[in-house]
C-alpha cells in the first residue's frame, strides 16, 4: 500500500511541475503499427505544454518567423506511464479533442500527436526546452 501511495505521489509531483516548450521546423506522419513514414512536411511551429496551468499553446510561423496562427487548448486529462506522458487537449475553436504523447528519450522529450481513427501519429522534429508557467 505504501508503494502505491508513494508511486502516485511521485507521478502527481512530476505532472504538477512538468512544463515543456517545443519548436519544430518539420514533422512526419507515421503509421503506429508499422512505424513507416507516410509523409513529411516542413512547417515551423511551437508547442508549449504546461500541466500546472492545464494549457497547450500551439503557434505556427511563416518562413520569416512571423506568427501566422495561434491557438490555446485546455489540457483535460494527463496520465504518466513509464517513460510516456499521455494527454488530451480540448480546442476551444473546434470543440475537438486532440491526443498527445511526450516520450522520454535519453535526456529529452519527443512530442507526438496521436490520431486514434487512423492509428497514426505526427512526430515533431523538436527537442524540449524549459517553459516557465503562469502558476509558479
Amino acid at each position: 500500500m505504501k508503494t502505491i501511495i508513494f508511486s502516485i505521489s511521485i507521478i502527481l509531483s512530476f505532472m504538477s511541475n512538468a512544463q515543456y516548450s517545443f519548436y519544430s521546423s518539420s514533422f512526419s506522419l507515421i503509421d503506429a503499427e508499422s512505424k513507416e513514414v507516410i509523409s513529411s512536411e516542413i512547417k515551423y511551429q511551437s508547442h508549449n505544454v504546461s500541466f500546472p496551468d492545464s494549457l497547450l499553446i500551439h503557434n505556427i510561423f511563416d518562413e520569416s518567423g512571423k506568427i501566422i496562427d495561434s491557438q490555446i487548448y485546455h489540457i483535460t486529462e494527463a496520465n504518466s506511464e513509464g517513460e510516456l506522458i499521455m494527454f488530451s487537449a480540448l480546442s476551444g475553436v473546434s470543440g475537438n479533442t486532440y491526443y498527445y504523447v511526450l516520450k522520454s528519450e535519453e535526456d529529452n522529450y519527443v512530442l507526438l500527436q496521436y490520431f486514434q481513427e487512423d492509428n497514426s501519429f505526427y512526430l515533431f522534429d523538436a527537442e524540449a526546452t524549459d517553459l516557465k508557467t503562469f502558476k509558479q
